[in-house]
């Protein structure tokens, strides 16, 4: 997959082509996932396709959904095993921000998280950093906040930035 999707001309790399070998390794893992693939690669290869979502959705925001869904479909496949030993702590770390840095699609993360693996994903991570349940009255402003915030920087970006692109162009 690294081979296929790097920039040819490295020199010349605009921020366009960088998204685009981003949204082209997205759209190979998930294949990988789709295709049931995913519990035949090695721990190396698990370890890098996870590392490469993590990394997606750092360098891009718009990235950041399309990688989340593409790691809780890569957990809905994974044994147990494989989740306890190599996804759960690159994610814990992830996770542990709570309610502070929280996004719909990190919440929906945990939530597929703590769904597939009870005995991982423990209920003292989630009272620890989250409260515990997630959906109680006490967590109602937060899953507010964060629905707002998500909706405003949506709305933000295609109601004012777009058309302020579109009338420069």
């Amino acid at each position: 997959m690294k081979e296929k999707l790097k920039l040819v001309h490295q020199e010349q790399k605009s921020k366009a082509a960088v998204g685009d070998v981003f949204m082209g390794r997205a759209f190979a893992i998930s294949a990988i996932i789709q295709s049931g693939r995913i519990s035949q690669l090695d721990d190396s290869e698990l370890d890098s396709v996870l590392n490469e979502l993590l990394k997606m959705s750092e360098k891009k925001s718009y990235l950041k959904p399309v990688s989340h869904k593409i790691t809780e479909d890569l957990i809905s496949q994974i044994s147990p095993e494989k989740y306890e030993a190599k996804i759960w702590p690159k994610l814990k770390i992830k996770l542990q921000s709570g309610w502070e840095l929280c996004t719909l699609d990190k919440l929906s993360l945990l939530i597929r998280c703590r769904e597939m693996f009870p005995k991982v994903t423990k209920k003292k991570f989630v009272q620890k950093y989250w409260g515990f349940p997630l959906f109680s009255e006490d967590n109602d402003d937060k899953l507010l906040k964060a629905i707002l915030v998500r909706n405003i920087l949506f709305h933000f970006h295609f109601m004012v930035i777009n058309p302020v692109k579109s009338s420069l162009v």
